[in-house]
């Protein structure tokens, strides 16, 4: 595959999940019916967000799961930061993040990580 077709589809794949965010991203299907769970930059959540989110990955880290993540990150990220499938598969990996939360409990059903502004 030509380098052009890569970036072509790396942009089409980039317009396709912005025009279906608010399916996408904005909402999760759960037990009870549909949960907005949207990320929200940390300077702005509340005290308890940034709690449930500290305390799930002191959770997610004793369960051994955290360690796994780190080592697919590691292994597999500096290649993928390279390449035109980097933004698909970030993408993957943090809802894959956001759903080993979302099975610590009810407290977690809607969570959504927060984002950092530079």
């Amino acid at each position: 595959m030509s380098r052009q077709f890569l970036k072509r589809l790396l942009l089409l794949t980039i317009s396709i999940t912005c025009i279906h965010c608010e399916e996408s991203i904005g909402s999760y299907p759960v037990e009870s019916g549909e949960c907005n769970a949207l990320r929200e930059p940390w300077h702005l959540i509340s005290q308890q967000k940034r709690d449930l989110y500290i305390n799930g990955f002191r959770q997610l880290a004793s369960d051994g799961k955290m360690a796994i993540f780190s080592q697919v990150h590691g292994n597999i990220a500096i290649h993928k930061h390279q390449n035109a499938v980097f933004l698909p598969w970030h993408r993957y990996f943090l809802w894959e993040l956001e759903q080993q939360f979302r099975s610590l409990g009810d407290e977690y059903k809607c969570f959504a990580i927060p984002y950092w502004l530079s």
